[in-house]
């Protein structure tokens, strides 16, 4: 799913992420939808109606925290605190709407039944005097005919993009001020490749009366529409409407952990940080919230609360061995490379199979960046072992040689697994290949790349065959991606294509700008590769004081990258030679000894 599509689906849901007790700040109120007892089919739409318009009123509070879902299991796994349960009935020519709230953990009703009469054409009316009952500051409702929201719930139930379509635009059209309908257009638009149609959908919202969640939901969404096929797109609009909407809901931990995502994608660690300690104020036992609060400390080098995050995730999750995964990451990624050990293997004493037995291989990776070269490889072995046979295991066992200065090994390994595999099996073994000859023997590593691309064409041996080709000028290798990748679709494959062409050809100042913009573009949880390619360029471009930012966090290589074997040596000989430029004999005496087993 897109950015986009899983923003406005987000959004538009404002689904929460709800827990279970240190104290909380207040109530967590799942809105189920009402249960239609007029015998009458025709009005089911004010079922999910009822709790569409309540939970837009009530988005904005500041006394409750809302989330919508489909029945009470939902809500007891989304860990509500309070349950919304609500009939609609019909009396006489109007209806009757009673509702009650249920603790969630006694299901013991709380407070009085609420009963709601009202004529039919007034029922938003009574709706709008239910949301006041449950929250003093609830908003306005965000429709004021009937009509319009019966429209809308039906359009969401459509399948055929055209009929959705119809329906929206009926239900905007019976309602002027309605932006739910404006902002579901834009979704389809996006969902269906129609640009042009989402930016209209999306100035008619800002004309609608849009409480302040959905003008900043309208705000984003524009703003990342604008950006989507920009190759170094200023993404100010986009913060500025993050932070206001996370600003606007502080009482919705879903949106907060939402817009912490969404800041970390922009690489903006401060407002994450800030957007999960608002999430974990209003739902304190969100495990998930507390993990993603230790990884955003840690990203701004604030270890001591990471840690103390991850520490109560760890209370949360006592039986889990992710709490001390996640622990181990963020150790490695400071630099404590023992502590990380320590944490990754108990993670691994705790459930062995837990994501393919990988806590053991960063395991691995952490003795070998602490010096404790034999344990590396026994850990290594570990892993080897409980992993199995398999392509993966293959491709980890070709990094790992690769990263512990055994590149020999690495290539024998991957020979002889591709003169075993046929089809894609073959092309993953040659892409591997051509990654590990690019920097020594271009020849053969276009030789791998052909024999790739003929076992099965993918964007990974796309790339590998594109890189292989022989050295050139900085404006022949312009030319040839233009050649080789043309179209708007491939904008960001081409920058990357161009940009690492130029740094394996040794145009570092023209790779420079490209590497820049891709990393700054990259999630902070995801930025290994490039970081390692962006440091070593920064350093043999003299931008020392650059380089010494980028390796201030320490990446573990990643196991979906062609160039994951080169990342520990490749970052080990940047912090070296930036380290020689400040005469830095404390590096050197650190890192010194490691360079010499890892880098050839």
């Amino acid at each position: 799913m897109s950015f986009s599509r899983l923003l406005i689906v987000l959004i538009l849901l404002l689904v929460g992420c709800q827990s279970s007790t240190p104290p909380r700040t207040m109530e967590r109120l799942a809105l189920l939808p009402f249960a239609n007892l007029t015998g009458d089919r025709s009005l089911d739409w004010l079922s999910r109606g009822a709790q569409v318009v309540l939970n837009r009123q009530l988005a904005t509070s500041r006394t409750v925290s809302v989330a919508q879902y489909g029945d009470v299991s939902g809500a007891v796994l989304g860990r509500a605190t309070r349950v919304l349960h609500g009939v609609i009935e019909r009396r006489g020519s109007g209806y009757r709407i009673e509702a009650f709230v249920e603790d969630s953990t006694t299901h013991r009703q709380v407070g009085d039944r609420i009963e709601l009469k009202m004529p039919a054409e007034q029922v938003l009316s009574g709706l709008d005097r239910l949301a006041h009952m449950l929250a003093a500051d609830a908003a306005s409702p965000p429709v004021t005919r009937p009509a319009a929201l019966a429209a809308f719930v039906e359009a969401q139930s459509l399948p055929q993009p055209e009929a959705k379509k119809a329906a929206l635009t009926h239900a905007a059209q019976l309602d002027p001020q309605f932006g739910l309908p404006m902002m579901a257009l834009a979704e389809l638009g996006i969902g269906t490749g129609n640009p042009d149609d989402a930016k209209a959908a999306l100035e008619a919202a800002l004309a609608r009366q849009l409480d302040p969640i959905e003008r900043q939901q309208v705000a984003l969404l524009a703003a990342n529409l604008r950006d989507a096929n920009v190759v170094n797109p200023d993404r100010t609009a986009q913060l500025q409407a993050l932070q206001k909407l996370a600003q606007a809901a502080p009482s919705q931990p879903g949106l907060q952990l939402f817009a912490a995502s969404s800041f970390e994608r922009l690489r903006q660690a401060a407002p994450a940080v800030t957007a999960l300690e608002r999430g974990v104020r209003v739902d304190p036992e969100n495990a998930e919230l507390w993990n993603r609060l230790g990884y955003a400390r840690a990203y701004l080098g604030r270890l001591p609360e990471a840690r103390q995050a991850l520490e109560t995730y760890q209370r949360l999750a006592p039986k889990e061995p992710n709490p001390f995964d996640s622990l181990g990451e963020v150790h490695f990624l400071r630099g404590d490379f023992k502590a990380a050990a320590e944490y990754f293997q108990t993670a691994f004493a705790r459930a062995p199979q837990f994501e393919g037995g990988r806590a053991m291989l960063k395991a691995a990776y952490a003795r070998l960046l602490d010096g404790q070269f034999e344990p590396a490889e026994q850990a290594f072995a570990t892993y080897a072992k409980g992993a199995g046979a398999s392509p993966l295991t293959e491709v980890a066992r070709v990094q790992w040689l690769q990263s512990s200065g055994q590149s020999d090994g690495a290539l024998s390994v991957l020979d002889e697994a591709a003169r075993q595999a046929t089809g894609p099996l073959a092309a993953l073994y040659q892409t591997h290949r051509c990654a590990l000859l690019l920097p020594n023997d271009r020849a053969a590593a276009q030789a791998a790349a052909k024999a790739a691309m003929a076992a099965g064409a993918s964007a990974p041996a796309a790339l590998c065959y594109f890189l292989s080709q022989p050295t050139a000028s900085p404006a022949e290798w312009s030319a040839r991606v233009e050649r080789a990748f043309p179209g708007a679709p491939a904008v960001a494959f081409r920058r990357q294509a161009l940009a690492y062409a130029l740094f394996f050809d040794g145009h570092y100042d023209e790779a420079f700008p490209l590497l820049e913009g891709i990393f700054l573009q990259s999630d902070l949880a995801a930025d290994s590769e490039v970081r390692v390619f962006l440091a070593e360029c920064q350093w043999r471009t003299g931008r020392w004081a650059s380089a010494r930012e980028t390796l201030a966090r320490w990446p573990l290589p990643a196991p979906d990258s062609l160039f994951a074997g080169r990342t520990i040596a490749a970052y080990l000989v940047a912090l070296l030679k930036t380290g020689e430029h400040f005469d830095d004999n404390t590096v050197a005496v650190r890192w010194a000894p490691i360079a010499r087993k890892v880098i050839h």
